[in-house]
């Protein structure tokens, strides 16, 4: 049965109740079963992981201690607190792909190529940071040259100096739909612009000027959330895990991602040589105990196995079993080559005796 506690103020929310449906969805898909808690104390303790919907700093905060407490893991859907000692697991939102998808569909549908305006950049924003660099390797691949309006902290006074150069413009990309809204309430240009913005505001529905805007994907992102949960309460430790949220942009023309961006299998790293070896040093390094790592290091140095069994206290026959269990792993033939395909990405056993 999966627990989960929602703030009180946050069940009227529109985003909430998007992913609260996709949460039910994939959770149902499982042929699982969920309940909410009427209050935290309901808790059962059996349980390990809390899902939790909330958007309250302070109310976040209360949570956490009490699940710190209980030695009980928070899977957190909406604010994420700044800083936290206690291990918590969540969804957060991945500004470089947005802005970077967000300021390739400006590029691809621009009329004539003039320099690109990034409005509302906040260096001492970190959110606003990945959103500088997804907007400046859109530029970059598209050789698009661009300039930053900085948020000082008056937004009017911004506004004021864009549009006393606007003319040098016809695209634009805002770190936030607030800005591009205020822009078009002061601009009598901005029907003439090609712009994005970022948080799919409810307000666009209701004007004239046409924009793209990208926001979450709320209903896949609460499924992403409840794939979190099942990953989360079947692991022997449970660990803090991040995860990206689905994104999607509200445009008339469908946008298909480029290939860096497309699922991994179109990539198709299975079936790169190079990676697929390091995949399988990686896989014998993990299953290693300190005695894999001693018989190693002595057949380095040349030493046989018997010399080995009196080295490490086993026994040959044990020698002969781990030696044969790194070569299957390795798909090594014998002990040359498998010395061989250590030393060729230089790795140092000694290190770590």
């Amino acid at each position: 049965m999966i627990q989960v506690l929602v703030e009180e103020r946050y069940r009227d929310n529109i985003r909430f109740n998007d992913a609260f449906e996709g949460f039910k969805s994939a959770v149902l898909a499982r042929k699982e079963s969920y309940i909410i808690l009427k209050n935290k104390k309901d808790f059962d303790p059996k349980e390990r992981v809390l899902v939790i919907f909330g958007i309250s700093l302070n109310w976040i905060e209360e949570i956490f201690s009490f699940c710190n407490e209980r030695n009980i893991h928070p899977l957190i859907f909406g604010l994420r607190p700044k800083f936290h000692l206690t291990p918590f697991s969540y969804l957060s939102k991945d500004y470089v792909m947005s802005f970077y998808l967000l300021t390739n569909k400006i590029i691809s549908t621009s009329k004539e190529r003039k320099k690109i305006a990034f409005i509302g950049f906040n260096p001492s924003s970190p959110h606003d940071l990945f959103k500088k660099e997804g907007f400046l390797l859109a530029c970059k691949e598209s050789n698009a040259s661009y300039e930053f309006f900085d948020n000082e902290g008056d937004s009017s006074l911004l506004i004021k100096n864009l549009i006393s150069k606007e003319a040098e413009f016809d695209d634009m990309v805002f770190v936030n739909d607030d800005l591009l809204l205020l822009y078009i309430s002061k601009s009598k240009n901005s029907i003439n612009k090609n712009m994005a913005g970022f948080g799919g505001s409810k307000l666009k529905e209701f004007i004239h000027v046409p924009y793209i805007t990208g926001n979450i994907d709320y209903f896949e992102a609460g499924k992403v959330l409840a794939n979190l949960f099942f990953f989360l309460s079947k692991q022997k430790e449970i660990y803090s895990v991040s995860v990206k949220m689905p994104l999607k942009l509200t445009c008339d023309v469908t946008y298909n991602p480029p290939k860096i961006y497309q699922k991994e299998k179109d990539i198709d790293f299975y079936h790169d040589k190079s990676i697929e070896e390091i995949d399988l040093v990686n896989e014998i390094l993990l299953n290693m105990d300190e005695t894999d790592i001693n018989i190693v290091i002595l057949l380095e140095n040349g030493a046989k196995y018997e010399t080995i069994a009196d080295a490490c206290y086993i026994s040959l026959n044990t020698v002969k079993y781990r030696i044969g269990k790194m070569l299957k792993v390795s798909k090594r033939k014998n002990k040359t080559e498998l010395l061989s395909l250590f030393a060729k990405y230089k790795l140092d056993f000694s290190s770590k005796v």
